[in-house]
């Protein structure tokens, strides 16, 4: 039977489940296994973590902590200093916490433990021997052990127990499915375990392959579809579940790789790199995504930053983010054209040697080799940069935000930056009104009049392919994507700003526009392309927002993963993929139809 719990983080639950038990079974005094089949839906978080919410690893259980998370399995109650046994989800920390409370009120907490966050399904088995351990297993793998020897004969905990919250009925999980859940008085052995996850994540990958031929977009050909259904069919008949699953994964695979071939256009989207220094964690992350990429066949038109290229406004750190840009393009995708607007990482005021002229400078620089030099693809033309032109755009005094329009195998992408406004402090140290005037373009983009007019020149030209283009800016338009919200104090604003509804009526007259952005670090599954629409003009135009590379906080947590774009005749395609684990993410696959000639809108 399949279960979905959700509950809003707080005191009282509302959907949870307490299993019948089987006759004469006390969870406070006898050993027993729990098992069941785990999907949390975006990683089971969708909003921010404060700052007093974050726990590391390794420091125990903090209910405050289990926002959108919550208890999985419990026979006691989760906050205070009751005897028993709790399983706890704490998405924003990304790990399942294992621990129980013994009667004298001592915490016994084993965490650390990676959480399955990643919206797939996982085989999760809590064994409590009462006279050896307590142990979990995920996908039939010892994820964590607490030693019970020693409390053998004490009670712990109630007699009841409950799935998706404490004793008290509190504390419920967020977004969790379950099935084939059950209680048992008997302990499986290691045997037992993978048997069932061998069969279980075989019928799973059997429903999904068959959810995907049943809704397949047009690139798929009949003669790849007919493969697919062939090893579906061949899958059901083995008996052999381990090499069934191997076989059937293989085949789905090379089915999901399969259309890419035929795209008139492909791009690696890269959100929020955040690079601090060669070789640093973030750089490892783009450096994954890159190796991935070319490992499972993609050759792509051009890799798309969407800012936030460095962790901080210095000079220094924005340079050595476009070496390790330069360097990782040319070691893993050298034929590919590389793209990147800034974000308030690049340009925020943190001091008089870290800000928007300092950043801009590097981000600049950084670009010469990749528009200028030798890194610009024999497929690749820049069109027009707006600091060569902006006299002919900008009032005396003004300074432009280089932005730039670049045109790849004939498809055209335009960079939107924010231009400058003086910055004379930090926002961060004046969380005010008063900080807006200190740092104005923190968080937001910010264009002159003269902009305007040069970006309408740009679109106007673009538009008349007939064929999508693209415009790549850093921020996100107000109340379109989970997270994106319009503050005054910018500092606290997640949006475009205040110039959203004069650049959303303006791109919304454009029929071929798609925008893309970044800046809100969720995962996949927060959203997918989305219609801007303007109240000014009643027209709308996509927008896609992406998964950050330095950390997804909501959603899909593993990093590095995101989107591969791909461009055919009536449709743009956006491809999920976890590039650490090496694999298609299908559930988050998105579709934009184009319009063709002769289409009525």
């Amino acid at each position: 039977m399949l279960l979905h719990l959700q509950n809003e983080f707080g005191p009282k639950a509302r959907q949870y489940v307490r299993p019948e038990l089987p006759q004469g079974l006390d969870p406070a005094q006898d050993s027993f296994a729990v098992v069941f089949w785990l999907r949390v839906p975006c990683g089971g978080g969708m909003r921010w973590a404060t700052k007093d919410e974050r726990l590391e690893p390794g420091f125990g259980i903090d209910m405050r902590c289990t926002k959108q998370g919550g208890v999985l399995v419990a026979n006691r109650s989760a906050a205070g200093s009751d005897p028993g046994f709790t399983v706890l989800m704490l998405p924003h920390s990304a790990y399942l916490t294992l621990g129980f409370v013994d009667e004298d009120g001592n915490a016994h907490t084993c965490s650390g433990i990676r959480l399955p966050a990643d919206t797939r399904w996982h085989h999760i088995a809590l064994l409590i021997d009462r006279h050896d351990a307590l142990r979990l297993y995920v996908d039939a793998v010892p994820a964590a052990q607490l030693d019970l020897a020693a409390y053998a004969w004490q009670r712990l905990g109630q007699a009841d127990l409950n799935i998706g919250a404490d004793t008290l009925n509190q504390y419920g999980i967020g977004d969790a499915y379950l099935e084939e859940l059950s209680v048992t008085a008997e302990l499986p052995s290691i045997a037992e375990l993978h048997a069932a996850f061998d069969s279980g994540r075989l019928n799973h990958l059997q429903k999904e392959a068959g959810t995907r031929l049943s809704s397949l977009g047009a690139e798929y050909t009949p003669g790849m579809r007919s493969q697919l259904k062939k090893a579906i069919d061949l899958s059901l008949r083995q008996t052999d579940k381990a090499a069934a699953y191997e076989a059937l994964f293989a085949a789905y695979s090379e089915f999901l790789d399969a259309p890419q071939k035929d795209a008139l256009l492909t791009v690696t989207l890269l959100g929020d790199p955040h690079i601090s220094a060669p070789n640093d964690i973030c750089s490892q992350r783009v450096e994954t995504l890159l190796m991935d990429t070319v490992s499972s066949g993609i050759t792509p038109d051009a890799l798309v930053s969407v800012g936030d290229n460095a962790n901080d406004s210095t000079y220094e750190m924005g340079h050595e983010a476009f070496i390790c840009f330069s360097e990782l393009m040319q070691k893993h995708l050298p034929s590919a054209q590389f793209i990147a607007c800034h974000g308030n990482h690049d340009t925020m005021y943190n001091s008089s040697v870290a800000n928007y002229r300092e950043g801009t400078r590097a981000y600049r620089e950084g670009l010469h080799s990749f528009l200028r030099g030798p890194l610009l693809q024999a497929n690749a033309h820049v069109d027009e940069v707006f600091r060569e032109v902006a006299g002919q755009y900008l009032a005396p005094g003004e300074e432009a935000g280089h932005s730039f329009g670049i045109t790849v195998n004939g498809y055209h992408f335009l960079v939107l930056n924010t231009d400058y406004l003086p910055q004379t402090g930090s926002s961060k140290e004046n969380w005010n009104l008063y900080g807006n005037i200190l740092d104005p373009i923190r968080h937001a983009l910010h264009l002159h009049n003269g902009t305007f007019t040069w970006l309408r020149h740009m679109l106007d030209r673009y538009e008349k392919d007939g064929k999508p283009f693209f415009v790549i800016c850093h921020f996100p338009f107000i109340d379109t994507v989970p997270l994106s919200y319009y503050r005054e104090i910018n500092i606290e604003d997640n949006s475009i700003g205040a110039q959203d509804p004069q650049i959303r009526a303006l791109f919304s007259e454009y029929e071929h526009l798609v925008y893309i952005c970044g800046h809100l670090h969720s995962g996949l599954g927060m959203s997918g392309p989305v219609q801007v629409l303007s109240a000014q003009t009643g027209r709308s135009f996509p927008e896609i927002n992406i998964s950050a590379m330095k950390a997804a906080a909501r959603a899909y947590a593993p990093c590095p993963a995101g989107w591969q774009l791909f461009v055919y005749d009536d449709e743009i395609v956006l491809r999920a993929r976890d590039y650490g684990a090496h694999c298609w993410l299908p559930e988050f696959d998105a579709v934009i139809p184009l319009a063709r000639k002769g289409d009525i809108l």
